[in-house]
């Protein structure tokens, strides 16, 4: 069996949404050395709930995270700066890029805080800085609980 070749099969994003959003719950992994190489705190859409996300949507104006894996498709310079255009793999996020669901910097991600998003996974300018080398198209992004 062949790899697909649209996917980035060096790095991958996991993002633990049974955390608490004060924690590190985003992890960058190094899939060919099988190794966390970065761990970081990230918000949950102000929908999903307060320190715990425990409600997930797929409707647009949920503010709610999705659950499930998702692939970059897209770089481009937005409202909060550097951001990464993510469509959804599963039918519970089918609906990512018609969402404007993106992975991006946000100002109020700060160590032990509990801001949250419009439903995006946001992480500090400074998490993003450090995984911008890691991100491309076809980077893998799965979020779980």
């Amino acid at each position: 069996m062949r790899a697909n070749p649209f996917y980035d099969h060096r790095h991958a994003l996991l993002l633990d949404m049974s955390q608490s959003a004060a924690r590190p719950r985003l992890g960058l992994y190094d899939l060919r050395r099988q190794r966390c190489l970065f761990r970081t705190q990230a918000l949950h859409g102000r929908g999903s709930g307060q320190e715990f996300a425990r409600s997930f949507s797929n409707r647009t104006d949920s503010r709610q995270s999705s659950l499930g894996r998702y692939v970059v498709v897209a770089t481009y310079k937005g409202r909060y700066g550097r951001a990464y255009r993510l469509a959804g793999l599963e039918a519970s996020n089918d609906h990512a890029l018609a969402r404007g669901i993106v992975l991006h910097s946000s100002a109020y991600v700060r160590p032990g805080g509990l801001a949250r998003s419009e439903g995006c996974p946001a992480v500090s300018e400074a998490a993003l800085r450090t995984l911008r080398p890691y991100l491309r198209e076809g980077t893998l992004l799965w979020i779980y609980r």
